[in-house]
């Protein structure tokens, strides 16, 4: 079974999203997969302790509880026979009253383990994993050599390789080393458009939305003056990376950039949520105002908490609506998240905790007015 890759989330979380309560629990399990110093994994502990007491305290009708019981033991088959060894994180939804049983292994990890038995799948901890290891492509170019990389959930899943002539300029006078240069630059910009032709493919085909530019400084301007409105759009950062370096290394270096963009972007969509609904614009602030809103099928774009009220046990939704700390709980956030992706509502959960705390943890940007 290969490593869960970014469309196959999206595909996974409408699927679960749609979900029809069918009397019987979702069983959702999300693992941190990370070895330990020894190389083992070390959610065994975890699963054998919170899955065997969770399910045995369930309380339901025999023929509910039989099939919870059946549910539980798949998992555990799964987990002993089917876990990639490159695999930091996992999810598994099971439920064999409705034929569910979902499973994502990613090299993206999973930072809590969690169980949970409620009507529906919980979803929320699959999402934050997408949005915080977001697809996007790197291009590292110097004067004869471009790579242009996808990453996606913390793993390269695709890589192409450009190569032009090399050139160089040389020491000398004269009509003759004036063509020479005239030449040389020339297939410079013959490389550089050759790599853009590539990047806008790669960009189409992979439905790429962020791009981060890397490499020498003197070409980065040439590329920049050539791309077309439509890739300059798409451009978050411009970073020194040499086109040799490593793959973890682009990963780390880019990986931060795209974060840091996100935080700025979450700011400024936030402000805008916030300025519009005390102008009486198209957007609401609140739980109340957004359950209602999604509700109607006004919502456009979904802001969410990143960080909601966790479970105190860590094993299952929060009860109530808001926490202390004025944040929405894991239970509500989950729900929110599943209606807005049931009327196609784009979601951002919003890393930054205090951008949202005012307003409760959530607000929406929306598409019309009742």
């Amino acid at each position: 079974m290969a490593l869960t890759i970014t469309s196959e989330v999206e595909a996974l979380l409408t699927r679960l999203s749609r979900f029809e309560p069918c009397g019987a629990p979702v069983l959702s399990l999300y693992l941190n997969a990370q070895p330990d110093q020894r190389g083992r994994d070390h959610f065994k502990g975890f699963l054998k302790k919170e899955l065997q007491e969770r399910v045995f305290a369930f309380k339901a009708p025999r023929e509910v509880r039989e099939s919870l019981e059946e549910d539980a033991r798949r998992v555990e088959y799964f987990l002993r026979e089917e876990i990639q060894p490159a695999a930091n994180g996992v999810a598994l939804f099971a439920c064999g009253a409705a034929n569910l049983f979902e499973t994502l292994q990613t090299e993206a990890p999973i930072d809590t383990h969690a169980l949970y038995l409620t009507p529906t799948p919980h979803v929320y901890p699959l999402a934050l994993l997408s949005e915080q290891y977001p697809r996007y492509a790197v291009l590292i170019i110097d004067t004869n050599t471009a790579r242009i990389v996808v990453f996606a959930l913390n793993a390269r899943v695709g890589e192409q390789v450009v190569q032009s002539p090399k050139t160089a300029r040389t020491s000398g006078s004269g009509w003759s080393q004036m063509n020479y240069q005239r030449h040389v630059d020339h297939e410079r910009l013959h490389h550089v458009k050759e790599v853009i032709e590539r990047l806008d493919l790669v960009a189409r085909t992979d439905k790429i939305d962020k791009i981060v530019l890397a490499g020498e400084e003197r070409i980065l301007p040439v590329v920049r003056n050539h791309l077309s409105p439509a890739l300059s759009a798409l451009v978050v950062d411009k970073l020194r990376i040499d086109v040799e370096a490593p793959e973890h290394e682009v990963l780390e270096r880019t990986l931060e950039s795209i974060r840091a963009q996100q935080l700025q972007s979450d700011r400024q969509i936030v402000a805008h949520a916030v300025d519009s609904h005390r102008a009486g614009g198209l957007a609401v602030v609140g739980l109340k105002p957004t359950r209602r809103a999604l509700e109607r099928g006004q919502v456009h774009v979904l802001l969410l908490s990143a960080q909601p009220q966790a479970p105190s046990d860590g094993t299952s939704p929060a009860q109530g609506e808001t926490a202390a700390s004025g944040d929405i709980s894991v239970e509500v956030a989950d729900e929110l998240l599943r209606r807005a992706r049931q009327t196609d509502a784009h979601v951002r959960l919003v890393e930054g905790p205090e951008l949202l705390r005012g307003v409760g943890g959530v607000a929406a940007l929306l598409r019309f007015r009742m």
